[in-house]
């Protein structure tokens, strides 16, 4: 490490230290259990079951060839073979933290965000025991791990791996069941309830953001009660005054609002005030709208009207071969157009957007997609209009670009 310091080569010193790696941690790990003589207390220090340890260990003595632990009593020991190679050991690893501030030497006193990507196997069993004393020594670094894996089981491996490393001081976690921007995505059905239970076991408080799809949008007055899984803290907004005064909430369970009740002296209130709360207008607006929803089951018509909606859009894609997919719930629903159908064509939505408009309808339109947002009081006859409108629209613009 010094010769390559010396020529001034640190990302070779680098890469040939990743690929001693687990030769390092085996050193890590059974200076770990010389120390506190337990592989239980070892563990505990390093946030790892004692097998894991273990194996680790087992694996070390396999290699060399000796046993370095006494099992024989409560208390591990060293044997002679352990007590010399612990002294090789500590010569290592202090000649290792040498080389690394040799190495590093810009890393003090660093700031911004370090993003880690890795599998969440890797980040979890390697990286996360290591995070703790890296935060430490680099208290400026956020650090944030970019894991691949199925979602709620990232979701789980994120909140570990956070816990863990002491990465993040909130334990949080922000969900969408439904996105907007991007295609009317929807989660699959056991998502949210997945989620949901991961959050229950971490001790974590799960925020939805409600504010496209509340109040109606997916046939059900929230999204949770769609997907069945009820959130700790809930934001909505916009369907609730129907848009014509701009209104919003933060809905709390009594579980986490109780935290900021009491006596005016045991200063727990959550002090916090808006130039436009509790606007007399706007929450008149809201009233009303929402006395319309329920005394005419607008609800309850989102929900039908969603369900021919989709026959309707199926029907589409099964007659035009631009349609790839359709996507959504209830009145928030779309369609996904081949990006293969006209390759030469970077933007395919936007001309179907503009056909529908020349006939009539709006239609929120993106580079490859069409999406519906219709209003709760929509017919059926007013939907069979639109995607007429829309099909028409479709075939129009494939007509032209394969003329």
């Amino acid at each position: 490490a010094e010769r390559l310091s010396a020529r001034r080569r640190p990302v070779r010193a680098v890469h040939m230290m990743m690929m001693k790696y687990d030769n390092i941690r085996e050193l890590a790990f059974f200076l770990r259990v010389s120390e506190e003589a337990s592989f239980s207390a070892a563990a505990r220090r390093l946030n790892l079951d004692p097998s894991t340890i273990s194996k680790v260990v087992q694996r070390l003595e396999s290699r060399l060839g000796v046993r370095l632990f006494h099992r024989t009593s409560r208390v591990l020991q060293l044997t002679q073979e352990g007590e010399r190679f612990l002294s090789v050991a500590q010569k290592v690893m202090q000649a290792l933290e040498e080389a690394e501030e040799a190495l590093n030497p810009g890393l003090e006193g660093a700031s911004g965000i370090l993003r880690i990507s890795s599998t969440a196997a890797f980040a979890r069993q390697r990286l996360a025991p290591l995070m703790p004393a890296f935060i430490e020594k680099y208290p400026a670094l956020k650090v944030e791990f970019l894991l691949a894996g199925n979602p709620p089981d990232l979701f789980e491996h994120q909140i570990d791996i956070s816990f863990r490393s002491g990465s993040i001081p909130d334990s949080t976690l922000v969900a969408r069941r439904v996105t907007n921007a991007r295609w009317r995505v929807c989660a699959s059905p056991d998502y949210l309830k997945r989620v949901r239970d991961i959050c229950d076991r971490h001790g974590v408080v799960l925020i939805y953001d409600e504010i496209i799809t509340g109040f109606g949008r997916l046939g059900t007055m929230f999204a949770s009660e769609h997907f069945g899984a009820a959130p700790d803290i809930t934001c909505c907004g916009k369907g609730m005054s129907g848009g014509y005064a701009p209104l919003a909430a933060i809905l709390i369970r009594d579980r986490i609002a109780a935290a900021f009740y009491g006596a005016e002296e045991a200063n727990v209130q959550f002090h916090h005030g808006h130039t436009f709360a509790g606007n007399p207008v706007a929450c008149a607006a809201g009233i009303a709208v929402i006395t319309q929803m329920l005394e005419r089951d607008l609800v309850g018509n989102a929900q039908r009207q969603g369900t021919h909606l989709r026959a309707r859009l199926e029907q589409l894609a099964a007659r035009l071969p631009i349609i790839e997919d359709v996507r959504g719930v209830g009145l928030l629903q779309g369609v996904e157009f081949a990006r293969n159908h006209f390759p030469t064509v970077p933007q395919p939505g936007k001309l179907v957007e503009a056909e529908a408009r020349a006939r009539g309808l709006l239609l929120r339109c993106g580079r490859d997609f069409a999406a519906f947002a219709p209003p709760l009081t929509v017919t059926a006859e007013e939907i069979d209009e639109m995607t007429g409108i829309l099909g028409e629209s479709i075939a129009a613009v494939s007509a032209n670009l394969a003329a």
